[in-house]
Protein backbone atom coordinates (compact mmCIF):
# COMPACT_ATOMS: atom_id res chain seq x y z
CA UNK A 1 0.00 0.00 0.00
CA UNK A 2 1.61 3.17 -0.92
CA UNK A 3 1.03 6.43 0.22
CA UNK A 4 2.18 10.03 -0.72
CA UNK A 5 3.93 12.46 1.52
CA UNK A 6 1.94 14.71 3.65
CA UNK A 7 2.61 17.30 5.78
CA UNK A 8 -0.23 16.75 7.94
CA UNK A 9 1.11 12.92 8.93
CA UNK A 10 -2.31 11.94 8.06
CA UNK A 11 -2.96 8.11 9.38
CA UNK A 12 -2.91 5.08 6.57
CA UNK A 13 -6.60 3.95 6.21
CA UNK A 14 -8.08 0.63 4.91
CA UNK A 15 -11.21 0.62 3.40
CA UNK A 16 -13.75 -3.27 4.09
CA UNK A 17 -11.33 -4.06 5.74
CA UNK A 18 -11.67 -8.42 6.72
CA UNK A 19 -11.24 -11.46 8.82
CA UNK A 20 -8.26 -12.23 6.47
CA UNK A 21 -6.56 -9.09 6.62
CA UNK A 22 -5.57 -9.50 10.26
CA UNK A 23 -1.51 -10.18 10.86
CA UNK A 24 1.55 -8.29 10.79
CA UNK A 25 2.39 -5.33 8.64
CA UNK A 26 5.60 -3.79 7.80
CA UNK A 27 5.35 0.09 7.28
CA UNK A 28 8.47 1.50 4.99
CA UNK A 29 9.54 5.34 4.80
CA UNK A 30 12.19 6.16 1.91
CA UNK A 31 13.30 9.59 1.08
CA UNK A 32 16.39 11.00 -0.35
CA UNK A 33 18.33 10.44 3.16
CA UNK A 34 17.42 6.67 2.99
CA UNK A 35 15.11 4.44 4.33
CA UNK A 36 12.80 3.84 7.62
CA UNK A 37 10.75 0.76 8.72
CA UNK A 38 8.32 0.12 11.34
CA UNK A 39 6.10 -3.07 11.89
CA UNK A 40 2.71 -3.37 13.20
CA UNK A 41 -0.08 -5.89 13.84
CA UNK A 42 -3.38 -5.12 12.58
CA UNK A 43 -6.68 -6.52 14.68
CA UNK A 44 -9.95 -6.66 12.93
CA UNK A 45 -12.73 -5.90 15.43
CA UNK A 46 -16.29 -6.35 13.95
CA UNK A 47 -18.68 -4.39 13.85
CA UNK A 48 -20.74 -5.56 16.82
CA UNK A 49 -18.71 -5.80 19.10
CA UNK A 50 -17.53 -2.01 18.62
CA UNK A 51 -20.93 -1.42 18.86
CA UNK A 52 -20.61 -2.61 22.14
CA UNK A 53 -17.65 -1.31 23.19
CA UNK A 54 -19.32 2.04 22.61
CA UNK A 55 -22.45 1.14 24.20
CA UNK A 56 -20.29 0.40 27.56
CA UNK A 57 -18.98 3.51 27.16
CA UNK A 58 -21.89 5.11 27.36
CA UNK A 59 -23.26 2.80 29.92
CA UNK A 60 -20.90 4.27 31.81
CA UNK A 61 -20.82 7.67 31.56
CA UNK A 62 -24.66 7.70 32.11
CA UNK A 63 -23.70 5.94 35.47
CA UNK A 64 -20.97 8.25 36.55
CA UNK A 65 -23.29 11.77 35.50
CA UNK A 66 -25.90 9.93 37.41
CA UNK A 67 -23.24 9.17 40.52
CA UNK A 68 -22.06 12.48 40.71
CA UNK A 69 -25.65 14.58 40.35
CA UNK A 70 -26.99 12.10 43.58
CA UNK A 71 -23.84 13.19 45.44
CA UNK A 72 -24.66 16.77 44.83
CA UNK A 73 -28.52 16.30 45.76
CA UNK A 74 -27.43 14.65 49.16
CA UNK A 75 -24.65 17.45 49.49
CA UNK A 76 -27.22 20.21 48.83
CA UNK A 77 -29.74 18.20 51.15
CA UNK A 78 -27.11 17.53 54.05
CA UNK A 79 -26.09 21.75 53.94
CA UNK A 80 -29.75 22.39 54.14
CA UNK A 81 -30.48 20.35 57.43
CA UNK A 82 -27.44 21.10 58.92
CA UNK A 83 -28.33 24.77 58.33
CA UNK A 84 -31.88 24.02 59.77
CA UNK A 85 -30.68 22.50 62.63
CA UNK A 86 -28.28 24.87 63.39
CA UNK A 87 -30.51 27.95 63.14
CA UNK A 88 -33.48 25.97 65.41
CA UNK A 89 -31.10 25.36 67.86
CA UNK A 90 -29.92 28.70 67.68
CA UNK A 91 -33.42 29.93 68.53
CA UNK A 92 -34.04 27.61 71.72
CA UNK A 93 -30.81 29.02 73.28
CA UNK A 94 -32.21 32.64 72.30
CA UNK A 95 -35.47 31.48 73.96
CA UNK A 96 -34.23 29.76 77.21
CA UNK A 97 -32.15 32.99 77.42
CA UNK A 98 -34.50 35.77 77.18
CA UNK A 99 -37.00 33.60 79.54
CA UNK A 100 -34.01 33.12 82.13
CA UNK A 101 -33.46 37.11 81.86
CA UNK A 102 -36.74 38.38 81.45
CA UNK A 103 -38.12 40.61 84.49
CA UNK A 104 -41.43 39.05 86.27
CA UNK A 105 -43.07 41.81 88.37
CA UNK A 106 -45.16 40.80 90.67
CA UNK A 107 -47.52 43.18 92.98
CA UNK A 108 -46.67 41.46 96.22
CA UNK A 109 -43.62 39.23 97.25
CA UNK A 110 -43.81 34.90 96.63
CA UNK A 111 -42.92 35.04 100.55
CA UNK A 112 -45.29 37.05 102.14
CA UNK A 113 -44.37 39.22 105.45
CA UNK A 114 -45.01 38.19 108.49
CA UNK A 115 -47.82 40.69 110.81
CA UNK A 116 -47.72 40.36 114.05
CA UNK A 117 -50.44 42.27 116.46
CA UNK A 118 -51.10 42.89 119.88
CA UNK A 119 -53.30 40.41 121.96
CA UNK A 120 -55.11 41.04 125.00
CA UNK A 121 -53.96 40.19 128.37
CA UNK A 122 -55.54 36.83 128.15
CA UNK A 123 -53.85 36.04 124.59
CA UNK A 124 -50.94 33.46 124.38
CA UNK A 125 -49.61 36.14 122.32
CA UNK A 126 -48.84 38.72 124.94
CA UNK A 127 -45.18 38.16 124.89
CA UNK A 128 -44.85 39.24 121.48
CA UNK A 129 -45.44 42.79 122.80
CA UNK A 130 -48.15 44.72 123.84
CA UNK A 131 -47.77 48.23 122.85
CA UNK A 132 -47.16 47.37 119.37
CA UNK A 133 -50.55 47.42 117.19
CA UNK A 134 -48.73 46.26 114.03
CA UNK A 135 -45.42 45.25 113.27
CA UNK A 136 -44.35 44.35 109.64
CA UNK A 137 -41.83 42.21 109.63
CA UNK A 138 -39.38 42.08 105.83
CA UNK A 139 -39.14 39.22 104.36
CA UNK A 140 -35.95 36.97 104.94
CA UNK A 141 -33.31 37.41 101.91
CA UNK A 142 -32.29 33.71 101.97
CA UNK A 143 -35.59 32.62 101.44
CA UNK A 144 -36.37 35.05 98.91
CA UNK A 145 -35.96 33.68 94.71
CA UNK A 146 -34.96 36.46 91.97
CA UNK A 147 -38.28 37.71 90.56
CA UNK A 148 -36.18 37.52 86.99
CA UNK A 149 -35.39 33.87 87.40
CA UNK A 150 -39.13 33.31 87.30
CA UNK A 151 -41.88 32.72 85.44
CA UNK A 152 -45.32 32.13 86.55
CA UNK A 153 -47.71 29.81 84.47
CA UNK A 154 -51.22 28.24 84.55
CA UNK A 155 -53.14 27.61 87.94
CA UNK A 156 -52.83 24.36 89.26
CA UNK A 157 -55.05 24.53 92.65
CA UNK A 158 -56.83 26.85 94.76
CA UNK A 159 -58.14 26.62 98.51
CA UNK A 160 -60.24 28.95 100.68
CA UNK A 161 -57.30 31.97 100.97
CA UNK A 162 -55.04 30.51 98.50
CA UNK A 163 -53.75 29.91 95.05
CA UNK A 164 -51.15 27.42 93.33
CA UNK A 165 -50.18 28.20 90.48
CA UNK A 166 -47.47 26.13 88.25
CA UNK A 167 -43.65 28.35 87.26
CA UNK A 168 -40.75 27.79 85.46
CA UNK A 169 -37.42 28.76 87.55
CA UNK A 170 -33.74 28.94 86.57
CA UNK A 171 -30.64 27.90 88.34
CA UNK A 172 -32.26 27.09 91.44
CA UNK A 173 -29.72 24.00 91.35
CA UNK A 174 -26.07 24.18 90.60
CA UNK A 175 -26.04 24.72 86.93
CA UNK A 176 -27.69 28.50 86.62
CA UNK A 177 -29.17 27.62 82.74
CA UNK A 178 -31.41 24.85 83.76
CA UNK A 179 -35.13 24.97 83.95
CA UNK A 180 -37.21 23.59 86.62
CA UNK A 181 -41.00 22.98 87.55
CA UNK A 182 -42.17 24.04 90.71
CA UNK A 183 -45.36 25.46 92.60
CA UNK A 184 -45.77 28.74 93.95
CA UNK A 185 -48.31 29.19 96.18
CA UNK A 186 -49.54 32.86 96.63
CA UNK A 187 -52.33 34.20 99.20
CA UNK A 188 -55.66 35.70 97.35
CA UNK A 189 -56.19 39.47 97.83
CA UNK A 190 -58.93 38.98 99.94
CA UNK A 191 -57.04 36.54 102.90
CA UNK A 192 -57.74 38.12 106.28
CA UNK A 193 -54.84 39.22 108.48
CA UNK A 194 -54.81 36.09 110.39
CA UNK A 195 -54.70 34.25 106.99
CA UNK A 196 -51.62 36.40 106.01
CA UNK A 197 -50.20 35.23 109.37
Amino acid sequence: VLKNWSLMHSPLEFDEVQKKDEGWYLCGFRNSIGYAYEAAFLTVVEAKAVKEEKEQAADMTYIIITSISLFIVLLIITIISCTVFYYKNKKLKMTQYKLYHRNVVFSEPIVKPRRYSSRSSTSSYRSVGSGISRLNVPPDDSFEFPRNRLTIQETIGEGAFGVVNKAVVYGIGKVQTKASVVAVKTLKEGASREEKC
